[in-house]
């Protein structure tokens, strides 16, 4: 079981449940957009899950947490500009890293 849990939803809307994460103890992570999510917010407050402001922010934790080294990202900065620009959620940049694909489509 892994020990990270991508919580849908937080960069272009409102949440999913976080719950289900938390119960699996594994660590919740979501975009700013949980304003209606109680229990997102109790879960913040007990440093039970992890919000991110961008998805920038939320990409260079994933890195740091898969002992990828950003700066070789950061080094084609073009090809980086164009993830941000044409990713639309949060589970495709996972997805790709993960699966460890380089060109971004």
């Amino acid at each position: 079981m892994g020990q990270l849990a991508v919580i849908g939803g937080g960069f272009d809307g409102q949440i999913h449940n976080t719950l289900e994460a938390a119960a699996n103890h594994c660590l919740p992570l979501f975009g700013p957009f949980f304003s209606r999510a109680a229990e997102a917010k109790k879960l913040i407050e007990l440093g039970c899950a992890l919000t991110f402001e961008n998805r920038k922010e939320f990409l260079e934790f994933l890195c740091r947490s898969m002992q990828v080294d950003f700066k070789n990202i950061q080094q084609n900065q073009k090809e980086l500009n164009y993830v941000f620009d044409n990713i639309k959620n949060t589970g495709e940049i996972v997805f790709q890293k993960i699966n460890g694909i380089e060109h971004y489509k």
